[in-house]
């Protein structure tokens, strides 16, 4: 679940500190579910959104067939933590198909996403997007998006 009150002052607080009255958001990734629910909820403050590869909701379930299975998301959080040797999640297949052959590829993507963050960071991070559900908020964007 997103955190509404965060969102909020992280957001607001930026915007106000840029005396910027109305933005154009430009979120990628999983931070673009914020955006996404930021707009949504602030139309006064939102001239558009560009929202770059993410996904409303990332969880398949049964009224979202096209989210991941819960499996490969549990399977990413295991392969966080730089301790534990494990096989590296197939997110070539999820991102680059045409390069999931390409092992160097394969393992070089793996290696930049665990280090992208400190493993609890990084987890947590997953955890929130993983239980994010924005598509009702999508629907009450008032302002241009450009997914």
């Amino acid at each position: 679940m997103l955190d509404d009150e965060a969102i909020d002052a992280a957001l607001l607080a930026v915007l106000d500190h840029a005396r910027v009255r109305r933005a154009v958001l430009l979120a990628i990734g999983f931070d673009a579910q914020a955006v996404l629910w930021f707009a949504a909820r602030h139309p006064e403050r939102t001239a558009g959104v560009i929202a770059m590869s993410t996904t409303p909701k990332l969880v398949r379930s049964d009224d979202h067939p096209i989210g991941m299975d819960r499996h490969f998301i549990e399977r990413w959080l295991s392969s966080i933590d730089p301790s534990v040797d494990s096989a590296p999640v197939p997110f070539t297949d999820l991102l680059a198909p045409s390069l999931s052959d390409d092992s160097a590829f394969t393992r070089w993507l793996f290696d930049v996403g665990r280090h992208s963050a400190r493993p609890d960071t990084a987890r947590r991070y997953l955890q929130i997007a993983a239980g994010a559900d924005v598509r009702a908020d999508v629907a009450a964007i008032r302002a241009p998006v450009l997914v």
